[in-house]
Parts: C-alpha cells; structure tokens; sequence
C-alpha cells in the first residue's frame, strides 16, 4: 500500500501531496523529529467536514425526518468506531507515520485510525474544496445509509422507543410483566410481557430479562406502527 493507491482509492489526486502527508502523520512522529507536523490541526478541521456532509448526505436522503431522528443517525454514523472501519477498507493502517511509542498497535487502534482519516477529510477540503469532500464521503457512507430503511427506529433501543411512541400517542408508558421462567439453572428463558393499561401489545422471550424485554418491546412497536398506518 503507497499514498499513491491511496489516493485512487479515494479517486483524488492531490495538488499539494504534502497536506495528504501530513493527515498520516500522528502528533508522536512529529514529537520524535521523524516529520515536521502532525494530523491534529488537520483532524480538527476533517471532523467539521464530515459532520457537515453527512448531515447534508441525511437530509437528503430522509427527506421527511425530524431534526432528532437525524441526529441521532448522524451520532451513529460519525463516531470513532465508524469512521475507524472506514479507514480500515482503504487500509489506512500501514501507511500512518508514528513515533516508536505508537508503533507497536498504533496502526490498528481504532481510535488513531478514526483521527488519520478525518485529518485526510480536511487535507481534502483544503486541497480541493468541499464538493470532493461530498464525493468521496457520500461513496464511503453509502453501504451504512442503504441499511437504514426506519430512520425513526434506527439506533433506539426498543424499550426507548415503545416508551417514546406511546408517551406521545396515548400519554401512557408501557409496563412490563413476567410471566414465566424455564430452563436451567445455567441457561435461563424470561418469557415477559408488555401491555399498554389493559391491553397486552407483544410478548417476548429470552436469555435474560433485558433481552426479553427487547424483544416484547420491538414486536409491541411493530404492532403500534402497523395499526398507525
């Protein structure tokens, strides 16, 4: 791997390699003199980047969404876990500069990996403005925003959301009963629960409370969502 198949992986070709150098650069190479300047400027700037084109990337795409439901995708999707496996598929790893102190796992650890491809964000800005940055960000986030068919549901966990939904529809929380306990000792089965005042919405099993509770909840939505229609 070579800046060069980096940059066709990211289908750019830089004006000035230099800033592209420096995005790769971690702050402990440039503190042991192996290169002048660091990412973390870059970074800075890289992170507004993304920030703003997938915000532009979810309003487009969920054209009837509410500021909160974007918001919360938008936290899902820009976060060091996400924007660290995407720098994992251009396999930015190997060609991050690091002092000695970093070399050991520092090509693998999420959290640099997150900070080089930001800092390559903004070195992209500044070479070529922000319609590339558009480009590239929206090919890279594609795969992640084609999975999201529900932007309601996306990213809430089920007992939230049912608690949010009938909060709003009918002014009541759910509540949640357990109705059975089997198996073993070491492998325990929750069968649960959740109604709405008197009327049970779903039930659901499984291996512990939480999860069985999960489970009640998200077919308990199902059902609201489907009678809302």
């Amino acid at each position: 791997m070579s800046v060069e198949m980096l940059q066709q992986r990211l289908g750019v070709q830089f004006a000035d390699l230099s800033l592209l150098e420096q995005a790769l650069c971690h702050r402990s190479a440039a503190e042991e003199g192996l290169a002048r300047a660091h990412n973390e400027r870059l970074e800075f700037l890289g992170d507004a980047v993304v920030q703003l084109c997938v915000t532009e990337l979810l309003y487009l795409r969920f054209g009837q969404a509410a500021e909160g439901d974007m918001s919360r995708i938008r936290a899902r999707l820009v976060n060091k876990g996400f924007l660290a496996s995407l720098a994992e598929e251009i396999e930015l790893g190997p060609l991050l500069i690091l002092g000695k102190g970093e070399e050991k796992d520092g090509r693998s650890k999420p959290s640099l990996l997150a900070d080089a491809f930001e800092a390559i964000m903004g070195a992209l800005f500044l070479d070529q403005g922000m319609d590339q940055c558009r480009r590239v960000l929206a090919e890279y986030f594609a795969g992640a925003l084609a999975e999201i068919s529900d932007p309601v549901g996306y990213g809430r966990h089920p007992k939230s959301a049912l608690q949010e939904l009938t909060t709003e529809r009918w002014r009541q929380t759910p509540s949640y009963t357990l109705l059975e306990t089997s198996g073993p000792p070491h492998q325990r089965s929750f069968l649960f629960s959740v109604s709405l005042g008197e009327r049970e919405l779903a039930r659901g099993e499984g291996h512990s409370t939480k999860e069985a509770q999960s489970r009640a909840a998200r077919a308990a939505l199902v059902l609201l969502e489907e009678e809302l229609k």
